[in-house]
């Protein structure tokens, strides 16, 4: 198809003008020859061409600036897309291949963080570090000194205690509230003197149940209390009572057992 184009398109060749190579880049006057029957723009007016001559002493294609001569670069366009060549006619002879649109990607979607177990709260032990307050590991110090079991804090019969304590306004008053089985009472309180009142006023009422036989005779804690009867050392030393719960109020300390 081009060798046939290239045929058809000679004789029109021979109406480019001579001139050096380049030199119709830089012209700004167009050359009066034209085709047969049309106007020619020389710059200042337009005149027929019907006196133009044409001399074939001007056709030496071997003359010609073949540099700028490329079919492609004409306005063939339309032509050829009525010949229905179109683009095909004048394809590129580059073989790069052209890049590719990337194919767009879904944006990864951020995974959740893992959720932190939150801190587990832990309560503080109580003071002393037994199973409730303070005088429970007195309690029990004093229960491991007479080979006895241990008693176990217990909050209702801590509150029946304080209770009964207040209602007796100083006196010795006993009062067995609903949850309290046995009750001992005496003067003093549950910080220093609370030693005083468990194993002087109670346990020393049997001396024998202390591993050490001759202690609540040479204790300090056991000097100057009188006894009447072995009640409250009984009821301390009773394997059947496993919790205990004590309350002060005015100079009295009562402890409730159950």
């Amino acid at each position: 198809m081009r060798h046939s184009l290239l045929v058809i398109v000679l004789p029109l060749v021979g109406a480019i003008p001579r001139g050096p190579l380049g030199e119709r880049d830089t012209k700004t006057t167009v050359s009066k020859r034209g085709w047969l029957g049309h106007d020619v723009l020389d710059g200042n007016s337009i005149q027929p061409a019907h006196h133009s001559t044409w001399h074939w002493s001007n056709f030496h294609p071997s003359k010609w600036d073949w540099s700028n001569f490329d079919l492609c670069k004409w306005n063939w366009y339309n032509w050829l897309n009525w010949l229905g060549f179109g683009d095909e006619f004048c394809e590129s002879d580059d073989d790069t291949q052209r890049p590719q649109q990337p194919t767009p990607t879904k944006p990864e979607t951020p995974e959740k963080p893992p959720t932190q177990p939150s801190p587990s709260t832990t309560q503080a032990p109580p003071p002393g570090g037994g199973n409730g307050p303070e005088y429970i590991n007195r309690v029990n110090k004093w229960m491991d000194a007479c080979g006895l079991r241990h008693l176990a804090h217990d909050s209702t019969l801590e509150s029946n205690a304080h209770q009964t304590s207040v209602e007796a306004n100083g006196n010795m008053v006993h009062n067995m509230l609903p949850g309290t089985m046995a009750q001992v009472m005496a003067r003093g309180d549950l910080t220093e003197n609370f030693d005083r009142a468990f194993v002087g006023g109670w346990l020393c009422e049997m001396k024998t149940l202390f591993k050490d036989k001759n202690f609540c005779d040479e204790s300090d804690l056991a000097k100057g209390w009188t006894y009447s009867g072995t009640d409250h050392a009984k009821i301390l030393s009773n394997s059947r009572y496993t919790k205990i719960g004590c309350g002060t109020a005015k100079d009295i300390v009562i402890c409730d057992v159950a």
